[in-house]
């Protein structure tokens, strides 16, 4: 019987130097009855141009040009595209190895499920080669695989490195405008299925951003976790309240990380610091009895004990 159709979606914006790289590895790759869709959100670089010319090298690439309304945007413009019988996405800063889409459909053909994942390298700009030698795979429930990404295991919340039977997409979208729309989305998915398989296995080759927490920006736009974690918190009491504890430690965390960002930057919008702080004085007790690392929790205690002393204890730990 025939491999089935599966479609990979590219969003792209302003990534010139990253574009060929990321495209030829899908090209590249040893699973050849795909579409791969180019979705050029409004680029103002040579992304479209770089485009064009891939579009003429490999007759299963479709271009789209739209203009710029974000990740989410662009991905949902290739949902509304898509033809594929199995969907997979990739960042175009990112690329894949050669067997990443074949590997992800054995694993679905093999363990009888509609969405399979497979674990990733960073890197910042040198590729790399490292493999993993103690390789295995994990057939997770619906409850164990939100447990997983509540925890911040093995399954990530990101869109990229999964495949997903297209149908799991026809009432679940990106929410547009607003960040952290994987973590809004992905537990949807999981939300339809029974099972999924995950081999930790390295084949997606995701781009690090070399800027330190000292020196990324802090927006107010990164308060869309406040939402993105209150919505998942609610699925979570609905349907496996014993996860409770830990949908909350993740928001927490976040509250943490976006704290001590704020710090290293100088950002001072007291409403903003207020609220952060009050996420992690009203959950301190859970959290501190969590599996996050010993520095986030003491962190935590010179929030809601010391908060004078905040600043001192964030160069004693050496965030980074």
């Amino acid at each position: 019987m025939k491999n089935p159709l599966i479609s990979v979606i590219v969003p792209i914006y302003n990534v010139e130097l990253y574009l060929r790289e990321c495209v030829n590895s899908i090209i590249n790759q040893t699973y050849s009855n795909i579409e791969i869709i180019l979705v050029n959100d409004g680029s103002t670089d040579s992304c479209l141009d770089i485009c064009k010319e891939l579009e003429i090298l490999d007759q299963r690439i479709i271009l789209l040009d739209k203009p710029n309304g974000g990740l989410s945007d662009a991905r949902n413009f290739a949902l509304d595209c898509i033809k594929g019988d199995y969907i997979t996405f990739v960042d175009s800063d990112d690329y894949i190895r050669e067997n990443y889409i074949e590997t992800l459909y054995n694993l679905i053909v093999k363990y009888n499920c509609l969405i399979s994942s497979v674990g990733k390298i960073e890197f910042i700009d040198t590729p790399v080669n490292s493999e993993n030698k103690d390789v295995s795979v994990k057939v997770l429930s619906k409850r164990e695989a939100i447990k997983n990404i509540l925890q911040e295991r093995d399954l990530t919340t990101s869109a990229w490195g999964k495949l997903y039977k297209s149908n799991l997409f026809t009432n679940v979208r990106f929410p547009k405008g607003q960040l952290y729309e994987d973590l809004s989305t992905i537990y949807k998915i999981f939300d339809q299925v029974e099972q999924m398989a995950f081999y930790n296995i390295p084949l997606y080759c995701y781009r690090k951003n070399p800027n330190s927490i000292m020196n990324s920006r802090f927006r107010v736009q990164n308060m869309d976790f406040v939402n993105a974690h209150n919505d998942i918190i609610k699925y979570v009491e609905g349907n496996f309240p014993e996860l409770l504890l830990d949908a909350k430690n993740r928001k927490t965390r976040y509250a943490c990380s976006f704290l001590i960002r704020s710090f290293c930057q100088g950002f001072n919008d007291p409403k903003i610091i207020a609220e952060l702080r009050q996420i992690i004085k009203e959950n301190i007790y859970n959290f501190l009895i969590s599996n996050y690392s010993l520095k986030k929790k003491l962190f935590a205690i010179a929030e809601c004990f010391m908060p004078k002393f905040t600043k001192e204890i964030i160069k004693l730990l050496l965030y980074k």
